[in-house]
């Protein structure tokens, strides 16, 4: 969970409490190789606090996307991807969208290397966030 020595969440974002909804609902997907976990992901079909503007099944959203540090650089990231992008295809949903912290050059460049293209900045208290989307239909798309 952490880029350059910074912590992408707190410790009270990663709480149990504050992440017991997004798990009962069936939200938080693992990669798995056996019974090892190389990364997990949250997967969900709205996001009305990033998109409030955004229509019902429009887009899947995808949030905190984190992939175990030993396992980091052998295209994790990508399959994961690969997964929501044919989960998209399969629901008839066009676009996938994403959020992430303007100021972490390493992640904003992940994600258009993996195909996203930028859409829109979103400011939400101190959260000064760049939105990303992934046009399924395109075959630039993954898959």
């Amino acid at each position: 969970m952490e880029e350059c020595g910074e912590s992408l969440w707190t410790d009270e974002e990663v709480s149990n409490p504050a992440i017991e909804k997004d798990v009962l609902a069936g939200d938080y997907y693992l990669l798995l190789d056996g019974e090892q976990v190389l990364a997990i992901f949250i997967m969900q079909d709205f996001d009305s606090y990033y998109w409030p503007e955004a229509k019902a099944g429009e887009a899947l959203y995808l949030h905190r996307i984190v992939v175990r540090r030993a396992f980091a650089g052998a295209g994790h990231s990508q399959t994961i991807l690969r997964f929501v992008v044919d989960r998209a295809r399969q629901l008839g949903i066009p676009f996938i969208r994403l959020d992430c912290d303007r100021y972490r050059a390493g992640l904003n460049q992940l994600y258009t290397n993996l195909g996203f293209h930028f859409h829109s900045e979103v400011t939400i208290g101190d959260y000064h966030g760049n939105r990303y989307q992934l046009d399924v239909t395109s075959s630039e798309a993954t898959g």
